[in-house]
């Protein structure tokens, strides 16, 4: 799929081009020059086409919709003044950028993230239960499938469990170490589970429902209000801890350089 950007400078009236007009809305018209680049070598004449008729319907469209908007600006919407904030905000953004690329120690040590998580516990009460799972969910008539089941009672191949796995499991889930929310799991499983608790689902089955077969295995469970254990909160704790560093750096590097302009003798005030 292309993405198109519609071009909203494509030339006023005013403004005449030497280019083929292919449409024109209200005061704007669409050049042929508008389209360069916009059709990818190696299509046929007649895919090029289609594409470039989809972007002149998407151009009249909005054209006519930019026309009715500038028609109904409010008076006292001052363009300028947005275009400058704007302007303005874009560089900041980017110059903190800069600053958190280059100032910022994203190195977390698991101490670090042992104390927030210690310091925090009520921050990580789950609101859903988790789950250490496998789930492989399987039409029914894929070839081998008997040898699917016997790589999974055996438990022996984690290699060739996961080749078959990804050429013709539906859906598979074999990670046994990483929590995962129970309803990442839910909404894969058959409908005589659904609605059931995580509790209540069997520990350790193989079965067939409407043309799936379905293996699962519940390694572990932490219900929904119990505090996650850390190795999963540890994830958002991370976050949380760089999400801080950024915030001060930023205000650090921000008091910095203001103390730096009035060193210069570059920030004045005046009295009214």
């Amino acid at each position: 799929m292309v993405g198109l950007s519609v071009c909203f400078s494509c030339t006023p009236v005013e403004e005449e081009s030497d280019s083929k007009v292919l449409a024109e809305v209200y005061d704007r018209k669409l050049y042929a020059d508008d389209l360069e680049g916009l059709v990818p070598n190696g299509l046929s004449k007649e895919d090029s086409s289609m594409l470039a008729n989809a972007y002149i319907d998407s151009w009249m469209m909005d054209a006519s919709l930019m026309y009715e908007a500038s028609q109904n600006m409010p008076v006292d919407l001052d363009i300028n003044k947005l275009v400058k904030d704007y302007k303005e905000s874009l560089i900041l953004h980017n110059y903190e950028k800069v600053l958190i690329n280059e100032f910022l120690d994203s190195l977390v040590t698991e101490e670090e993230l042992e104390i927030y998580y210690q310091e925090n516990l009520m921050k990580f009460k789950q609101k859903e239960p988790l789950i250490k799972a496998q789930f492989i969910k399987i039409l029914t008539e894929s070839e081998e499938l008997d040898i699917l089941i016997e790589s999974w009672k055996d438990d022996t191949d984690p290699a060739l469990l996961l080749d078959y796995c990804n050429t013709y499991a539906h859906i598979h889930m074999l990670d046994t170490i990483t929590w995962r929310n129970f309803s990442s799991l839910e909404v894969h499983l058959p409908p005589s589970l659904k609605g059931k608790s995580v509790q209540q689902l069997p520990k350790d089955k193989i079965f067939e429902e409407e043309k799936f077969t379905y293996l699962l295995k519940i390694l572990e469970i932490v219900p929904e209000g119990e505090i996650a254990p850390f190795d999963y909160a540890s994830i958002q704790a991370k976050k949380v801890i760089l999400h801080q560093r950024k915030v001060e750096l930023l205000n650090q590097k921000k008091k910095n350089i203001f103390q730096e302009a009035i060193r210069k003798n570059q920030v004045k005030t005046y009295n009214e």
